[in-house]
């Protein structure tokens, strides 16, 4: 009898240990996602152009001889209250999110790096009214340069497409790939958004 129990209790173990090791696997292979929202900032042009500003920093200006002053008898005037200026209607504002194709990268530091990149070279003035939304899809290369970007959803606004791909391009070639990271190519989906 003492045989036959340790029997039981091996092939129970064993299939507990096989049942153990399967959920493990299936949580491991499941994808992940992750998106990073991102919130850029508008900024408006400048009211004056800088040659404006050196053409009024460069004018010799003369000082007026104060001319005579004829005194007149004091008058009130009662002020009319005047309307406020309206206010500059409220700017959109572009956003982008980042997703990687493989849900296996943990490297959080090196998505913000590539987000950041791609923000600072992206600017929109913001002439459509409504919501723009474009999605860039990308390899980047173990060494950081990048298979040539596509646009996978366009925003039905051939130049917001345009300006875009454009900042893809222009913010390669990134960091390197850390090297933890095991694959040779990592794709991104970058999605660039203009809302009211």
């Amino acid at each position: 009898m003492d045989a036959s129990f340790r029997r039981s209790l091996a092939v129970s173990a064993a299939l507990h240990a096989a049942l153990f090791l399967s959920a493990l696997l299936e949580i491991a292979l499941k994808p992940r996602y992750v998106v990073i929202p991102v919130d850029l900032m508008y900024f408006a042009p400048p009211a004056q152009s800088v040659e404006e500003i050196i053409k009024k920093e460069d004018e010799i200006i003369v000082p007026r001889k104060p001319a005579e002053v004829k005194k007149k008898p004091a008058e009130v005037k009662k002020d009319k209250p005047q309307p406020a200026p309206p206010a500059p209607p409220a700017p959109m504002k572009p956003s982008a999110s980042i997703s990687p194709e493989s849900a296996q990268f943990p490297y959080l530091y090196y998505l913000r790096r590539v987000r950041e990149a791609i923000s600072s070279n992206w600017g929109w003035s913001g002439r459509e009214t409504g919501g723009l939304k474009s999605v860039v899809y990308f390899k980047i290369r173990r060494d950081g340069t990048i298979i040539e970007p596509e646009l996978k959803e366009s925003s039905s606004d051939d130049v917001f497409d345009a300006v875009a791909l454009r900042a893809v391009k222009i913010s390669a070639p990134f960091a390197p790939l850390p090297t933890g990271y095991q694959e040779n190519t990592l794709g991104i989906y970058f999605e660039f958004s203009y809302k009211e």
